[in-house]
């Protein structure tokens, strides 16, 4: 038998040479400006994360609150770009805040600064140093000028760039915003938007970018509605990532196709699985989710289920238990848990957000966990709530060959690191959180939430 050996001439192109791509940018956040310290909280992670996880970007946070935060943390050769976003212009040290923004300008690395600068004053409103704010900022050709436009009398927007760049989900109607002053020292700057005062002849940009840095000052960034209570950009956010995106960062790995085709996700929540139907006033809901729609549409769906509500010594009765077991008899179920009593609150001691959101009456909560369902020894037990849950369900409902290995949380969504080793450790998949909407009630990209919360 005679082997055939075929010669093959490889030759590489130097667009398709196989290079790393750093794609993690460094976040600067104030701990001190959420109602909660956690990151999550944060205006650039509840919106504008999302779109940087769309082009292929990992965020990675730094809490400028934190009383050994140091500027040498954050070097530009870990980072793609540095992002900041803040509400005021106050830090715990703010010499270590300009110190950041410093070494990213010298070193030409791309900085993104939504809202205030962060690094005017210290806590007290002290601290304030013209002369080094400005030896920072001539780094990237700006001034500050140490005047503040507080009234939108005699103030105008003049636009230098096309509209839908400045008023892309909100426009500037009877709304032009207070702003600080600052002086364009380099010719070479691009000023998409200028605030000018019309009586006193001068005005301030607003909205200016160059090759290394972008600059979107408070108002030009975002809208708040204080009365219906969503927020639309004012900044378009695609044109902030096409000018932070250079050609060493293609292609985007998209996260919402597999092989060019979009991916298809479907999961239930175990709420309401028990109670009284609205659309069969005769039955529960578990048993309508069968009847008309998963045997009718027979698609890979995952069901979960609140364990408590199964449990014949909680609160289940035997057809609850039986409504449960045939859904996950059906062969395109996957099964999953919804947790054992259904924390609101991951915190064993919840936050005061957390208390004025989950309880009717906030004055009436006397101490402890918040949760749906509350177990005899009044605990919020991570073992119980994960692995316990998972091992009923795997017990009492699956049908023989098939097992569960699926949490999808509860409440807030939120478990702390604790709860999360113990799903690691049991090799559990976990996933649910964002809450993310766009419709009439929140007309915008900004009430859209990342791919995934960083814990530990």
């Amino acid at each position: 038998m005679k082997s055939i050996f075929l010669l093959f001439t490889v030759v590489l192109f130097p667009q398709f040479i196989e290079a790393k791509v750093q794609r993690n940018v460094a976040i600067l956040w104030d701990s001190s400006e959420a109602d909660v310290e956690s990151y999550t909280f944060s205006l650039a992670h509840r919106k504008l994360e999302v779109i940087l996880n769309h082009y292929g970007f990992k965020a990675i946070y730094f809490d400028i609150d934190r009383k050994n935060f140091s500027a040498r943390e954050i070097s530009p050769k870990d980072f793609q770009a540095l992002i900041s976003w803040f509400s005021d212009d106050e830090a715990q040290n703010p010499e270590q805040v300009r110190a950041v923004f410093k070494e990213w300008f010298i070193a030409k690395k791309k900085v993104i600064s939504l809202g205030q600068l962060g690094f005017f004053y210290n806590r007290k409103q002290q601290g304030f140093d013209l002369e080094e704010i400005n030896k920072t900022l001539k780094h990237v050709g700006i001034a500050y000028e140490d005047i503040v436009y507080e009234s939108s009398l005699g103030l105008k927007i003049q636009y230098n760039t096309d509209r839908n760049n400045l008023e892309f989900e909100r426009d500037f109607s009877y709304e032009v915003p207070a702003v600080k002053v600052f002086k364009n020292l380099d010719a070479k700057n691009v000023i998409w938007a200028n605030i000018e005062d019309t009586i006193n002849k001068k005005k301030s940009p607003v909205v200016l970018h160059n090759q290394h840095f972008f600059m979107v000052h408070a108002g030009f960034d975002i809208f708040y509605n204080p009365v219906r209570h969503f927020t639309q950009w004012r900044i378009n956010p695609f044109a902030l990532i096409k000018w932070l995106i250079s050609d060493s960062l293609q292609p985007v790995p998209d996260t919402t196709t597999l092989y060019g085709k979009r991916i298809y996700y479907a999961h239930i929540d175990g709420d309401a699985f028990i109670n009284l139907s609205d659309i069969d006033q005769q039955d529960i809901s578990g048993n309508v989710l069968v009847r008309e729609i998963l045997s009718q549409y027979k698609l890979p769906t995952t069901v979960s289920y609140i364990v408590a509500e199964l449990d014949l010594k909680e609160l289940g009765k035997p057809n609850f238990l039986k409504s449960a077991q045939a859904i996950a008899a059906l062969p395109y179920i996957e099964i999953a848990s919804h947790t054992y009593f259904h924390p609101l609150s991951w915190r064993k001691k919840p936050s005061q957000y957390e208390i004025d959101a989950y309880l009717g009456e906030p004055k009436n909560y006397k101490g402890g966990p918040i949760l749906a369902y509350r177990p005899k020894d009044g605990k919020l037990d991570y073992e119980r709530e994960i692995k316990g849950s998972i091992d009923f369900i795997n017990n009492y409902v699956m049908p023989e060959g098939k097992s569960s290995n699926f949490i999808l949380w509860s409440g807030s969504c939120e478990p702390p690191e604790e709860a999360l080793k113990i799903a690691y450790n049991n090799k559990l998949i976990n996933m649910n959180g964002g809450d993310s909407r766009f419709d009439k009630s929140f007309p915008s990209y900004s009430h859209l939430l990342p791919l995934y919360r960083s814990v530990g």
